[in-house]
């Protein structure tokens, strides 16, 4: 047959989707772990947000001073490191302000 199901394409793009949203969510937990590990309780008010980008392997973590993110630039090797630990494929950490 020409024309597949649309009922079928549609119910594997949600389930793609919904894989993402869970590797997203557990990248933000891990990373808000590593932030507890580094700063103690600190570090759980450090980010406003965190994004991961699967298609650029990107993650952006925001946060909410100057001072957060030069002290979490300064760990950004033990962050990478942390993230590799995890298997997780991150070719680029972005911070803002």
């Amino acid at each position: 047959m020409v024309f597949r199901s649309i009922k079928g394409r549609l119910e594997k793009r949600a389930q793609e989707y919904q894989s993402l949203q869970a590797k997203g969510t557990s990248l933000s937990k891990s990373i808000s772990r590593f932030l507890v590990q580094e700063f103690g309780s600190i570090g759980e008010d450090f980010y406003q947000e965190i994004i991961y980008d699967p298609s650029k392997k990107q993650v952006i973590i925001e946060i909410k001073n100057r001072v957060y993110a030069n002290e979490l630039q300064l760990r950004l090797n033990k962050l990478t490191e942390f993230l590799k630990d995890l298997n997780l494929e991150v070719t680029q950490i972005k911070i803002r302000i």
